[in-house]
């Protein structure tokens, strides 16, 4: 009898305690079972959250780069501009140190008479040395942007700038080809007694400084005027001016007057 009663007692205990058991040992697996996706979406976030800061670094590195590389074309420009103004500078004074050599050895003398001056003495004869394009329309195209012309080689269309005024000229009726040394000028500095050929030479040389395009009315301004009593209107072209004139009376041997011999000293010191 007793032993029934213990055999209940322990069925009693089984069956009150095995539900207990299975429940605490289910729990923890089922806790490990919700704790595993969510440590796996905290390592998706976590995995996200460093690509972010990846991709954020790499951006900022590719800002640097770029900033660096432009930095550094910046500075090449610079560089190179600096080079180029100090290479132009350079040119400058050296083409100024040979004018003023050649200036010293022009005769210096009084300047000659006036008289038997002709543009035509400077002039083909009629009917001699025909080129399909004249001198003005070479000068033209030569010193003009984006110049057309026609069949006749005239220029119908282009831009010219005038040196002496600082003028950009879109139309070729306000442009004149001037004579660095005007005809009249050369004249009285030696041209009385050349050839006809040479005057001639001189007046269509394209190789010398002696001719260029400026305004209608700057060339009417300056007309047969040496630098002792004309000087263009932009004093940044004084240099230019002083050496484009000392080059052409240096190649033809023409002689200066003591004003002038002046007044190209003081252009030079513009250099």
């Amino acid at each position: 009898m007793i032993s029934l009663r213990r055999a209940a007692y322990v069925a009693v205990l089984v069956l009150v305690f095995l539900p207990i058991t299975a429940t605490t040992l289910t729990a923890p697996q089922a806790a490990l079972g919700e704790a595993a996706p969510r440590k796996r979406s905290q390592s998706q976030a976590d995995s996200a959250t460093r690509g972010r800061q990846v991709s954020d670094a790499a951006t900022r590195a590719r800002r640097v780069s770029n900033f660096a590389t432009h930095a550094g074309r910046v500075t090449d420009v610079a560089h190179a501009r600096r080079v180029s103004d100090a290479t132009r500078a350079r040119r400058v004074s050296d083409s100024a140190a040979l004018a003023r050599r050649m200036l010293a050895k022009l005769k210096v003398a009084r300047a000659l008479s006036i008289r038997g001056y002709s543009r035509k003495r400077f002039q083909s004869a009629k009917g001699q040395h025909k080129t399909r394009c004249s001198t003005r329309e070479k000068v033209l195209a030569r010193d003009g942007r984006k110049v057309r012309r026609n069949a006749s080689c005239h220029p119908v269309k282009g831009s010219w700038y005038s040196p002496y005024d600082g003028k950009v000229l879109k139309s070729e009726k306000y442009v004149d080809v001037d004579h660095v040394v005007p005809l009249s000028y050369a004249w009285r500095s030696g041209a009385k007694r050349w050839s006809a050929a040479k005057r001639r030479a001189f007046a269509t040389d394209l190789r010398r400084p002696e001719l260029i395009t400026v305004s209608h009315s700057a060339n009417i301004a300056k007309g047969g005027q040496g630098p002792q009593s004309w000087r263009p209107q932009r004093r940044a072209h004084w240099c230019r001016y002083a050496t484009s004139w000392i080059t052409v009376k240096h190649h033809y041997r023409l002689f200066v007057t003591r004003a002038e011999r002046t007044a190209l000293l003081n252009m030079l010191r513009t250099c």
